[in-house]
């Protein structure tokens, strides 16, 4: 008896230090970044982001606890550790990385002018945006805004949502967000907003930012990606969350 109660103990103590290593990372994430985040019925995250989160905390074995923020605030609460990671479309750019630690790029960085329909008329140039208002909501596509060379009025708003608001009233004239979400709510607007030109390469990819806390998992997370990247699963997100988002490589008005 007293050989079976050592045998459990000693299973008990062996398991405790595994199940210690475990642990719940808090993952900085958009209010609302579609197709990348979207909260959904019952306070539930989806999209590609969260996807890609889920099956990297399955594969090093920690909890996912998705934290949600305006986008504008997601690397200074990296920065300040009060979140562990960060995902929802961020743009990697030199300048990030040397401020804050990044995982490799799990997909390319492509930005993308909107516009209301019945607003802008004619073929679109970059010389469309001359003395223009052109709403961002991110830094990095100030930065992209300025690098064109173009004279035209920055309006930096919280997030997309906001921008896409400024936009139907008017406040602005254009918006310059992600290729993935400008389709996104060129689709969801009852065809009153339209992508305007081409697709534009910009940053150095998407990435996930990391907390100087926690740059222990910065191997781990790169491998998890690897191998997320070349599995079903990637193939099965991208399809359900991307890839409708993604082909519209010409001017849609």
């Amino acid at each position: 008896m007293k050989v079976l109660r050592f045998a459990a103990i000693f299973i008990l103590l062996s398991i405790v230090p595994l199940c210690a290593q475990a642990r719940t990372l808090k993952v900085g994430v958009s209010f609302y970044d579609p197709p990348f985040v979207t909260l959904g019925a019952n306070n539930q995250f989806y999209g590609f982001d969260i996807s890609l989160m889920q099956h990297i905390c399955k594969t090093i074995k920690h909890q996912c606890q998705f934290i949600p923020m305006p986008f504008n605030t997601l690397l200074e609460a990296i920065k300040t550790n009060q979140v562990d990671l960060a995902v929802s479309s961020i743009i990697i750019t030199p300048e990030r990385a040397a401020k804050s630690q990044f995982s490799s790029p799990y997909l390319v960085s492509k930005t993308r002018f909107i516009a209301l329909k019945l607003q802008q008329e004619g073929p679109f140039t970059i010389q469309s945006l001359m003395n223009k208002k052109v709403g961002v909501s991110d830094e990095v596509f100030a930065e992209q805004l300025k690098s064109m060379g173009v004279n035209s009025q920055i309006v930096v708003f919280k997030d997309d949502s906001s921008l896409i608001q400024g936009l139907n009233q008017r406040k602005i004239d254009f918006g310059l967000i992600d290729n993935p979400t400008a389709i996104y709510w060129q689709e969801h607007s009852s065809g009153m907003l339209g992508i305007k030109g081409k697709p534009m390469l910009y940053g150095l990819g998407l990435g996930i930012a990391i907390s100087q806390a926690n740059l222990d998992l910065l191997d781990e997370i790169n491998m998890a990606l690897l191998e997320y990247q070349s599995s079903d699963d990637f193939i099965n997100d991208y399809h359900k969350y991307l890839s409708h988002f993604s082909h519209a490589d010409t001017e849609e008005f």
